[in-house]
């Protein structure tokens, strides 16, 4: 063994790297389904396809043969990011091989699949073209051969497949009612089971002496026996790997309903088509026919169930899985953590069974059959009569999708689907570039070691082999957390290069408030209440090519309240004080959720959730006051501050006859400074006692102000406005002067060079960070910026809230919903310091608590404002909100649908330039919360636009008639950005470029366009789009970016999303 020196403090270990054997104590889980013949006939080689299976054609039409008795109902991304290449002591770095033994694997299929899931086993592929080669067949339907090359015999309509620790592959051929295994050193074909006649099945007898009837599944474990879903038998079998005798496992042979309870081998089944074992020897069942997925207990041979209620139906998320319908499934999966994966066809879903709630939830599909979207969370893509599933140890799920011709990936960590095999068009396949050949009706799917994939390529006949491009030795480049906040929340994300790797403990053990979870690499809990140093432990980061380790030391300091907050300064007004103060220079380890003013003399208070201070009334002309303010969190109430200088305030004016009105008191949310390239602020005044506002400008030449109340700036100076509010019966009249400077224009954004340019990452979330590193600068010492945070697997709360970060100026930052991710993290320690704001967008589901309270500590002094509501509708009005009290609510109202992001991703640049915000319908519907929006601000359906065919859909059916008669509707959603480029306003200071930049964007890719959407809102640019992955660049994005006569364009995404062909045609249309 030779031994190289690490980097950094790391010692690798390498050898020449060899097959993996799995150890007679990893059992491995694999699972295949295909539709079965109820009338227990053969196929002959006249039949084109297997009898039972409705056959759809890549245009969506269903084919059905005329013997078909059952048939479906329905025809139906980037490795982890990377953080900065710092390297820390304490790592230790092996390359892997020779005779490894293996723990828990968890290997699932589901229809004609088989797939090994043992975690430094299976290699996570990572992003790079795949190749597919053939393994088995010859593309025509025939009599399997044994001993001969295994693609120099036929199949015949193979449907399950499977492999072993060794590399051997195992084919259930469904119309020849046999089990073939591939040889992995010989790559000869040979029988593992039936004798090629249809027929009831024999137990105690050598497994190629008993008759199959339409095997559709196969499985096998880590001491290499092999499991049948023998269909048309109705039975679960196993062959011995020792001795080759066939014994049953689950089924009496007769078709009926499922027992749970009994003995496995006394209940009947309904023609199963799927099977699994997870690393405790358990074997799944995908009983279609029941429409249900049963479990096979290793200890005591019993059945009991994982999903479905028996009756045919659509699945339900969110509800106990044996509470749900199911639809014929036929694929069935499980990962090394007990999660049950379940490909339900005729429901055109993917789904999943939580090992530890036992509810279901989905992967993939939205239920309704349709072509496939590669590039978008795979809940939003449709699927098409998906047979087989599979999982890989890295969490990744993998689908043969089988109408669609192709077989899709779902990523763990950021739940996009892409595609792996198939162009999506049936016929027969091309070694070479995996998604370049055509497949023809997938069944099965199975994932081997060192970045194999299997495909049982049904109706061509073939068992093709997909090479995924894999990594390298990992090395661990996050660095070690070291504290922690005794009973706060903690959450910390493990980072390593290479492949995708998986996460263990290897020294030491956790604490038993911290758990790590193996797929993400975050170590997360929440932390003992008592102060010291936590006993050391070491995180393995495990791949095929090896191990990386690092050491932790954890130190728990205590959570204490806030500092005092500093700064407090006092305006007085009549019988009232205006406070304002700077945060604490330490919030005690958690976020501050308030402040409180107390006055001196009398106590009189006021209160506040942020430092944009608040008004204390009710205090005595004549008076002079001081004030004093505390932070609060979670904890209590901190010290409070310095006293601020004594203010008087003043009495209010008298009536006639010497009698005083009441005090009518004026507040505002104004800014005390305003940049110029901000333009607008509202002043968000507000009268006491309801009197009608007036607005003065005194300075007109420095900024003007509108009957709103929104103040536009208009040279650099100092703006004087007075707020004037009318006596009421009650109340006297009163008035406010404000004072707001008008600054030069800040440096919000970056100065970037003339031509092309391009923003990329590793993933969306690092994409999203590229974006605001390269284009936002660092504040000065002692300003901020401020940051909108959304999820990285929806584009929901984006859409709306890539405008609010226009507003703002800021970036929009994708995290992980679970987890604030590495990039994000660092962004917002660049730009937010105290007084800046980070808009978190969503509810918990959105981006969970743990997200919000990992913020809330970055920062001292910065303020964590959550925007959700009960659905994406809510919470697009409640960002819209947000937006106009910053900018004014005067602006137009843009309607884009929320169903899709196709339509709304170039709108936040525009609606920017226009002061306007952005709503979500519901399709072509309008949900309540728009409609209620709409009601309450734009009655008179004066400013309502719609954007694209469905919003103005929703318009006309609302009978918003101005909405829908002013539309923005292009032919596509290149034509849609191309209209809104050519109607971009741009600001008139001449201390604002015009439009000098134009962003370009993946017209599939909504992460990249929403965060580059922000980012060319602040640049004051339009968004134009493009087809992702394609080197073409439509007329309508040509025309529009050559009318514009830019200096640069600014390309967010990779290469795989904006190939170099249309990068190069992109810059090659601007300005000289």
């Amino acid at each position: 063994m030779a031994s190289h020196p690490g980097v950094g403090g790391h010692r690798r270990l390498g050898i020449a790297p060899v097959s993996f054997v799995l150890a007679p104590d990893t059992p491995v889980k694999i699972h295949r389904i295909v539709a079965a013949d109820p009338e227990h006939e053969r196929l002959t080689s006249a039949h084109t396809q297997p009898r039972g299976v409705r056959r759809v054609h890549h245009e969506g039409d269903p084919m059905t043969t005329a013997t078909t008795v059952r048939s479906h109902r329905g025809a139906s991304d980037p490795p982890p990011p990377l953080s900065p290449n710092n390297h820390h002591r304490g790592h230790r770095r092996k390359v892997m091989g020779g005779l490894t033994r293996i723990g828990a694997v968890s290997a699932t299929l589901s229809c004609a699949i088989a797939a090994l899931a043992a975690p430094g086993v299976v290699a996570a592929p990572v992003a790079g073209s795949s190749t597919l080669s053939f393994l088995a067949g010859t593309g025509t339907a025939g009599a399997a051969t044994s001993g001969v090359a295994a693609t120099a015999s036929p199949l015949s309509y193979p449907q399950g497949v499977a492999v072993d620790s060794a590399g051997n592959v195992y084919i259930a051929e469904s119309s020849n009612h046999r089990i073939v295994k591939v040889d992995a050193s010989t790559s000869q074909l040979s029988f593992v089971a039936g004798t090629g006649n249809l027929g009831a099945a024999t137990a105690g007898v050598a497994a190629t002496s008993s008759p199959l009837n339409n095997p559709q599944g196969v499985a096998v474990d880590s001491a290499g026996n092999v499991f049948i879903a023998d269909s048309n038998n109705h039975r679960v079998e196993k062959v011995d790997a020792s001795t080759g005798l066939l014994s049953f496992v689950a089924g009496d042979g007769t078709q009926g309903a499922a027992t749970a309870g009994v003995a496995a081998t006394s209940s009947p089944l309904n023609t199963p088509s799927g099977v699994a074992v997870d690393s405790a020897g358990n074997v799944y069942i995908a009983d279609t026919n029941n429409h249900r997925i049963n479990k096979v207990d290793h200890s005591t041979g019993q059945l009991s169930f994982v999903a479905g209620d028996g009756t045919q139906g659509a699945a339900t998320a969110g509800v106990a899985a044996t509470t749900s319908p199911l639809n014929s499934p036929q694929g069935v999966a499980v990962d090394s953590a007990g999660n049950v994966y379940i490909a339900d066809p005729s429901n055109n879903r993917v789904s999943k069974v939580d090992a530890s709630t036992g509810q279901l939830s989905f992967v993939a599909g939205t239920g309704t059959a349709g072509i496939a979207t590669a590039g978008v969370a795979a809940t939003s893509s449709p699927l098409s009569a998906p047979a087989g599933v599979a999982v890989d140890s890295a969490g990744n799920v993998y689908i043969a999708d089988s109408g669609n011709n192709r077989v899709s990936k779902v990523d763990a960590s950021t739940g996009q689907l892409s595609f792996v095999a198939g162009t999506g068009t049936g016929g027969a396949p091309t070694a070479g570039p995996a998604t370049s050949s055509r497949l023809n009706y997938p069944y099965g799917v199975g994932v081997g070691a060192a970045g194999k994939l299997y495909i049982a390529d049904t109706f061509n006949n073939r068992i093709e082999k997909v090479t995924l491009p894999t990594g390298t030795l990992p090395t661990i480049t996050s660095t070690a957390p070291s504290t922690a906040t005794a009973g706060a929340a903690f959450s910390a994300t493990l980072v390593a290069s290479g492949t995708p790797s998986t996460w263990s403990v290897s020294a030491g053990s956790l604490p038993s408030w911290l758990s790590l979870n193996s797929s993400t690499g975050v170590l997360s809990g929440t932390a003992s209440s008592t102060p010291g140093a936590v006993p050391a432990f070491t995180v393995r980061a495990t791949n095929t090519a090896g191990y990386d380790e690092q050491t932790i030391n954890l130190t728990i300091n205590a959570l204490t309240a806030p500092g005092a907050p500093s700064a407090v300064t006092a305006v007085a007004g009549v019988a009232s004080a205006a406070v304002s103060w700077a945060a604490p220079g330490s919030n005690g380890g958690s976020a501050i959720t308030g402040y409180t003013v107390t006055a001196a003399p009398g106590g009189a208070t006021c209160a506040a959730a942020t430092v944009a201070g608040c008004s204390v009334t009710g205090l005595t002309p004549g008076t002079a006051y001081t004030f004093t303010v505390t932070a609060t969190n979670l904890i209590g109430t901190g010290l409070p501050s310095a006293a601020s200088t004594s203010v008087t305030p003043t009495a209010p004016p008298s009536s006639g006859g010497g009698s005083s009105l009441l005090v009518q008191q004026i507040t505002t949310g104004a800014p005390s400074s305003l940049a110029l390239n901000a333009r607008t602020a509202a002043l968000n005044a507000v009268a006491s006692a309801g009197g009608t506002l007036s607005y003065t400008s005194g300075s007109p030449s420095v900024c003007t102000v509108d009957g709103a109340g929104i103040i536009t700036a208009a040279k650099a100076g100092t703006c004087t406005i007075t707020v004037t509010a009318a006596a009421t019966a009650t109340h006297a009249a009163a008035s406010r002067n404000l004072t707001i400077t008008i600054t030069e224009a800040q440096t919000v954004v970056a100065s970037l060079p003339a031509g092309p340019q391009r923003f990329a990452g590793a993933d969306r979330v690092a994409t999203s960070a590229d974006i605001a590193e390269k284009i936002f600068t660092t504040p000065p010492a002692g300003t901020s910026r401020n940051v909108v945070l959304a999820t990285a697997g929806s584009y929901a709360d984006a859409l709306p809230g890539s405008r609010l970060a226009g507003q703002v100026g800021g970036p929009l930052l994708l995290t992980n919903g679970n987890r604030l991710s590495d990039e994000a993290a660092t962004q917002v320690k660049r730009l937010v310091a105290a007084g800046g704001t980070v808009y978190v967008l969503g509810g918990d589901k959105a981006l969970s608590d743990a997200v919000e309270s990992a913020v809330g500590g970055l920062v001292v002094g910065d303020s964590v404002q959550r925007i959700g509501g009960g659905d994406r509708y809510q919470t697009a009005a409640m960002i819209a909100d947000a937006t106009t009290k910053r900018a004014g609510d005067v602006g137009p109202i843009y309607l884009v649908t929320g169903r899709d992001f196709a339509d709304g991703v170039s709108v936040a640049a525009y609606a920017q330039s226009t002061g306007g915000v952005v709503l979500l319908t519901d399709g072509d519907t309008l949900p309540a919360a728009t409609a209620k929006y709409l009601a309450d601000h734009d009655p008179k359906g004066e400013r309502a636009v719609a954007i694209g065919g469905p919003a103005k859909a929703a318009a006309t059916t609302a009978g918003l008639a101005g909405a829908a008669g002013r539309a923005v509707v292009g032919a596509d959603r290149y034509e849609t950005s191309a209209k809104l480029a050519a109607a971009m306003k741009t600001p008139t200071s001449t201390t604002v470029a015009s439009v000098a930049s134009v962003g370009m964007a993946g017209g599939a890719s909504w992460p990249d366009a929403l965060s580059g959407s922000a980012a060319m809102a602040a640049l004051g640019g339009p968004l134009l789009l493009t087809p992702t992955g394609s080197e073409a660049v439509p007329a309508a994005t040509t025309s529009a970016l050559g009318g514009l006569a830019a200096q640069r364009v600014l390309v967010f995404g990779g290469t795989s999303v904006i190939p170099g062909a249309a990068y190069d045609r992109a810059g090659a249309l601007l300005k000289g």
